[in-house]
Protein backbone atom coordinates (compact mmCIF):
# COMPACT_ATOMS: atom_id res chain seq x y z
CA UNK A 1 0.00 0.00 0.00
CA UNK A 2 1.27 3.54 -1.05
CA UNK A 3 2.51 5.77 1.92
CA UNK A 4 0.52 8.82 1.97
CA UNK A 5 1.56 12.38 4.45
CA UNK A 6 0.12 13.36 7.01
CA UNK A 7 -2.55 15.61 7.14
CA UNK A 8 -2.26 19.19 7.92
CA UNK A 9 -4.64 20.35 10.95
CA UNK A 10 -6.63 22.06 12.18
CA UNK A 11 -6.34 22.51 15.89
CA UNK A 12 -8.59 25.62 16.35
CA UNK A 13 -11.19 24.73 14.20
CA UNK A 14 -14.90 26.13 14.40
CA UNK A 15 -17.43 25.17 12.09
CA UNK A 16 -18.55 28.60 10.21
CA UNK A 17 -20.62 27.25 7.84
CA UNK A 18 -18.67 28.44 5.21
CA UNK A 19 -17.19 27.27 1.85
CA UNK A 20 -13.78 27.06 1.28
CA UNK A 21 -12.33 27.34 -2.66
CA UNK A 22 -9.21 26.80 -4.16
CA UNK A 23 -8.84 28.21 -7.42
CA UNK A 24 -5.62 27.61 -9.09
CA UNK A 25 -4.27 27.94 -12.76
CA UNK A 26 -1.54 25.76 -14.62
CA UNK A 27 0.06 27.72 -17.58
CA UNK A 28 1.56 24.90 -20.29
CA UNK A 29 3.24 25.66 -23.95
CA UNK A 30 1.41 22.49 -25.55
CA UNK A 31 -1.48 20.06 -24.45
CA UNK A 32 -0.37 17.52 -21.62
CA UNK A 33 -0.71 14.03 -20.76
CA UNK A 34 -3.07 13.17 -18.28
CA UNK A 35 -3.33 9.64 -18.20
CA UNK A 36 -0.10 9.09 -16.15
CA UNK A 37 -1.22 7.75 -12.58
CA UNK A 38 -0.22 10.53 -9.72
CA UNK A 39 1.51 8.70 -6.72
CA UNK A 40 0.12 9.94 -3.02
CA UNK A 41 3.51 9.74 -1.51
CA UNK A 42 5.34 11.91 -4.51
CA UNK A 43 3.05 14.40 -4.78
CA UNK A 44 2.08 14.51 -1.22
CA UNK A 45 -1.67 14.01 -1.60
CA UNK A 46 -3.00 12.57 1.39
CA UNK A 47 -4.86 9.05 2.07
CA UNK A 48 -8.56 9.78 1.92
CA UNK A 49 -8.26 12.82 -0.84
CA UNK A 50 -10.05 12.11 -3.92
CA UNK A 51 -8.41 13.46 -6.70
CA UNK A 52 -11.69 13.02 -8.59
CA UNK A 53 -13.29 15.74 -6.60
CA UNK A 54 -11.33 18.51 -8.66
CA UNK A 55 -12.51 20.28 -11.36
CA UNK A 56 -10.09 20.35 -13.96
CA UNK A 57 -11.06 21.70 -17.07
CA UNK A 58 -9.00 22.23 -20.01
CA UNK A 59 -8.16 25.62 -22.15
CA UNK A 60 -6.31 26.54 -25.22
CA UNK A 61 -5.27 30.07 -26.18
CA UNK A 62 -6.27 29.87 -30.06
CA UNK A 63 -9.94 29.14 -28.86
CA UNK A 64 -10.51 31.42 -26.65
CA UNK A 65 -7.65 34.38 -26.72
CA UNK A 66 -9.82 37.27 -24.85
CA UNK A 67 -10.32 34.63 -21.45
CA UNK A 68 -6.26 33.93 -22.10
CA UNK A 69 -5.60 37.00 -22.08
CA UNK A 70 -6.89 38.37 -19.08
CA UNK A 71 -4.08 36.47 -17.27
CA UNK A 72 -1.69 38.80 -19.57
CA UNK A 73 -2.78 42.33 -18.57
CA UNK A 74 -0.26 45.00 -17.65
CA UNK A 75 -1.63 44.75 -14.07
CA UNK A 76 -1.23 40.95 -13.49
CA UNK A 77 2.39 41.20 -14.91
CA UNK A 78 3.38 43.69 -13.05
CA UNK A 79 2.07 41.47 -9.73
CA UNK A 80 3.74 38.68 -11.30
CA UNK A 81 6.91 40.01 -11.49
CA UNK A 82 6.95 40.51 -7.50
CA UNK A 83 6.91 36.73 -6.93
CA UNK A 84 9.79 34.23 -7.77
CA UNK A 85 7.47 32.87 -9.95
CA UNK A 86 6.84 35.14 -11.89
CA UNK A 87 6.23 35.14 -16.32
CA UNK A 88 9.72 37.00 -16.74
CA UNK A 89 8.32 38.19 -20.21
CA UNK A 90 7.98 34.61 -21.75
CA UNK A 91 4.22 33.86 -21.37
CA UNK A 92 3.70 34.47 -25.21
CA UNK A 93 4.71 30.35 -25.68
CA UNK A 94 2.15 29.72 -22.76
CA UNK A 95 -1.13 27.97 -25.48
CA UNK A 96 -2.86 26.00 -23.04
CA UNK A 97 -4.53 26.61 -19.09
CA UNK A 98 -5.77 23.94 -16.95
CA UNK A 99 -8.25 25.45 -14.45
CA UNK A 100 -8.22 23.27 -11.11
CA UNK A 101 -10.92 24.50 -8.62
CA UNK A 102 -12.75 22.66 -5.75
CA UNK A 103 -15.66 24.53 -3.25
CA UNK A 104 -16.53 22.68 -0.09
CA UNK A 105 -17.90 23.47 2.74
CA UNK A 106 -14.79 24.43 4.83
CA UNK A 107 -13.68 21.44 6.33
CA UNK A 108 -11.64 20.33 9.82
CA UNK A 109 -8.64 19.70 8.48
CA UNK A 110 -6.25 20.52 5.11
CA UNK A 111 -6.35 17.53 3.45
CA UNK A 112 -7.83 18.92 0.43
CA UNK A 113 -5.74 21.74 0.29
CA UNK A 114 -2.31 19.14 0.00
CA UNK A 115 -4.50 17.46 -2.75
CA UNK A 116 -5.30 20.61 -4.64
CA UNK A 117 -1.06 21.25 -4.76
CA UNK A 118 0.03 17.63 -5.02
CA UNK A 119 -2.37 18.19 -8.36
CA UNK A 120 -0.48 20.72 -9.31
CA UNK A 121 2.81 19.06 -8.60
CA UNK A 122 1.97 16.34 -11.31
CA UNK A 123 1.01 18.83 -13.87
CA UNK A 124 3.87 20.57 -13.27
CA UNK A 125 5.91 17.44 -13.57
CA UNK A 126 4.36 16.27 -17.18
CA UNK A 127 5.07 19.83 -18.17
CA UNK A 128 3.60 23.05 -16.43
CA UNK A 129 5.52 25.83 -16.75
CA UNK A 130 3.79 28.48 -14.41
CA UNK A 131 1.42 27.88 -11.91
CA UNK A 132 -1.29 30.87 -10.43
CA UNK A 133 -2.88 30.63 -7.33
CA UNK A 134 -5.91 33.16 -8.51
CA UNK A 135 -7.28 33.77 -4.30
CA UNK A 136 -3.41 34.53 -3.45
CA UNK A 137 -3.17 36.32 -6.69
CA UNK A 138 0.17 34.12 -6.38
CA UNK A 139 2.52 33.03 -9.43
CA UNK A 140 5.01 30.10 -9.31
CA UNK A 141 7.47 28.71 -11.60
CA UNK A 142 6.84 24.99 -12.71
CA UNK A 143 10.30 23.75 -11.16
CA UNK A 144 9.58 25.37 -7.97
CA UNK A 145 6.16 23.22 -7.68
CA UNK A 146 8.29 20.39 -8.71
CA UNK A 147 10.69 20.61 -6.00
CA UNK A 148 7.93 21.31 -3.42
CA UNK A 149 8.72 18.47 -0.06
CA UNK A 150 5.20 16.16 0.14
CA UNK A 151 6.16 16.33 3.82
CA UNK A 152 6.35 19.75 4.87
CA UNK A 153 4.42 21.57 7.21
CA UNK A 154 2.02 23.93 6.26
CA UNK A 155 3.09 27.59 6.11
CA UNK A 156 0.59 30.35 5.96
CA UNK A 157 3.17 32.34 4.05
CA UNK A 158 2.78 29.95 1.31
CA UNK A 159 -0.96 30.11 0.79
CA UNK A 160 -2.15 34.08 1.09
CA UNK A 161 -0.52 37.48 0.03
CA UNK A 162 -0.19 40.30 2.49
CA UNK A 163 -0.61 43.49 0.38
CA UNK A 164 0.40 47.15 1.49
CA UNK A 165 -0.81 49.60 -1.01
CA UNK A 166 1.17 52.38 -1.37
CA UNK A 167 -0.78 55.25 -2.10
CA UNK A 168 -3.28 56.33 0.99
CA UNK A 169 -6.65 56.60 1.28
CA UNK A 170 -8.02 59.90 2.61
CA UNK A 171 -9.61 59.27 6.33
CA UNK A 172 -8.49 55.84 6.07
CA UNK A 173 -4.68 55.37 5.76
CA UNK A 174 -2.61 52.96 3.51
CA UNK A 175 -4.58 50.38 2.93
CA UNK A 176 -3.18 46.89 4.11
CA UNK A 177 -4.54 43.31 3.60
CA UNK A 178 -4.60 39.56 2.77
CA UNK A 179 -5.56 37.66 0.32
CA UNK A 180 -6.57 34.48 -0.22
CA UNK A 181 -8.21 33.25 3.07
CA UNK A 182 -11.30 32.71 0.90
CA UNK A 183 -9.09 28.87 0.20
CA UNK A 184 -9.99 28.77 4.22
CA UNK A 185 -13.33 29.49 4.22
CA UNK A 186 -12.69 32.62 6.07
CA UNK A 187 -12.87 35.99 5.47
CA UNK A 188 -9.62 38.48 4.68
CA UNK A 189 -8.70 41.05 6.77
CA UNK A 190 -8.30 44.74 6.11
CA UNK A 191 -6.01 46.92 8.53
CA UNK A 192 -7.60 50.73 8.73
CA UNK A 193 -5.39 53.66 9.89
CA UNK A 194 -1.77 51.97 9.03
CA UNK A 195 1.16 54.52 8.16
CA UNK A 196 4.02 53.39 6.22
CA UNK A 197 6.00 52.70 9.53
CA UNK A 198 3.35 50.14 10.36
CA UNK A 199 3.82 48.04 7.46
CA UNK A 200 6.01 45.43 9.17
CA UNK A 201 4.46 44.63 12.29
CA UNK A 202 0.93 45.03 10.38
CA UNK A 203 2.25 42.19 8.34
CA UNK A 204 3.22 40.33 11.46
CA UNK A 205 -0.21 40.64 12.53
CA UNK A 206 -1.69 39.66 9.18
CA UNK A 207 0.21 36.45 8.89
CA UNK A 208 -0.33 35.68 12.79
CA UNK A 209 -4.42 36.18 12.39
CA UNK A 210 -4.46 34.38 9.01
CA UNK A 211 -2.16 31.84 10.27
CA UNK A 212 -5.01 30.61 13.35
CA UNK A 213 -7.81 31.25 10.18
CA UNK A 214 -6.75 28.44 8.45
CA UNK A 215 -5.87 26.20 11.37
CA UNK A 216 -9.76 26.39 11.84
CA UNK A 217 -10.16 29.80 14.23
CA UNK A 218 -13.23 31.53 13.80
CA UNK A 219 -12.82 35.68 12.34
CA UNK A 220 -16.70 37.27 13.03
CA UNK A 221 -17.48 40.63 12.90
CA UNK A 222 -17.62 42.26 16.34
CA UNK A 223 -14.70 39.68 17.36
CA UNK A 224 -12.10 41.09 19.51
CA UNK A 225 -8.23 41.00 18.82
CA UNK A 226 -5.85 42.12 21.17
CA UNK A 227 -2.45 40.75 20.08
CA UNK A 228 0.80 41.21 22.49
CA UNK A 229 -1.32 43.02 25.49
CA UNK A 230 -2.77 45.55 23.51
CA UNK A 231 -6.00 46.78 24.07
CA UNK A 232 -8.71 44.70 22.34
CA UNK A 233 -10.22 45.93 19.13
CA UNK A 234 -13.54 45.16 17.45
CA UNK A 235 -12.98 43.56 13.76
CA UNK A 236 -16.10 45.49 11.67
CA UNK A 237 -17.63 44.61 8.04
CA UNK A 238 -15.27 45.56 5.24
CA UNK A 239 -18.02 47.74 3.08
CA UNK A 240 -15.83 48.55 -0.05
CA UNK A 241 -16.91 51.63 -1.81
CA UNK A 242 -19.07 52.62 1.24
CA UNK A 243 -16.87 53.64 4.10
CA UNK A 244 -14.15 51.35 3.00
CA UNK A 245 -11.43 51.71 -0.02
CA UNK A 246 -12.27 48.96 -2.60
CA UNK A 247 -9.33 46.15 -2.94
CA UNK A 248 -11.15 44.32 -4.73
CA UNK A 249 -10.78 40.89 -2.55
CA UNK A 250 -12.76 38.69 -4.17
CA UNK A 251 -14.05 38.09 -0.82
CA UNK A 252 -15.92 39.23 2.19
CA UNK A 253 -13.33 40.83 4.67
CA UNK A 254 -13.02 42.26 8.35
CA UNK A 255 -11.48 45.39 9.03
CA UNK A 256 -9.58 45.99 11.86
CA UNK A 257 -8.09 49.55 12.96
CA UNK A 258 -4.74 50.06 14.35
CA UNK A 259 -4.73 53.67 14.53
CA UNK A 260 -3.30 54.76 17.59
CA UNK A 261 -3.07 50.93 18.59
CA UNK A 262 0.98 51.10 19.52
CA UNK A 263 1.32 47.98 17.23
CA UNK A 264 4.20 49.16 15.66
CA UNK A 265 5.74 50.12 19.02
CA UNK A 266 5.48 46.36 20.86
CA UNK A 267 7.29 45.03 18.32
Amino acid sequence: MEASPPIWARPYHEPQDRLANVTLFAFADELLDLSSTISRSRYGVPAGFDLGTLDVRQHQRKEVPEWFGGFFTPEMLSVSKLDPGGLDGEYEDLAVAYSVQLEIPEPPNLAYLQGCWGFMMWLCEIGAKVILDEHAIRWHAGEQIIQLDPLREFDIKNEISVVFETEDTPGFGHVMHTRGLVKFGRPDLVLKGVEPADAEAGGVLLNGLASRAAKGAALRENQTVGPNGLAARHLSRYEPGVTHPEVNLNNDGLVLDIAGWGLRERR
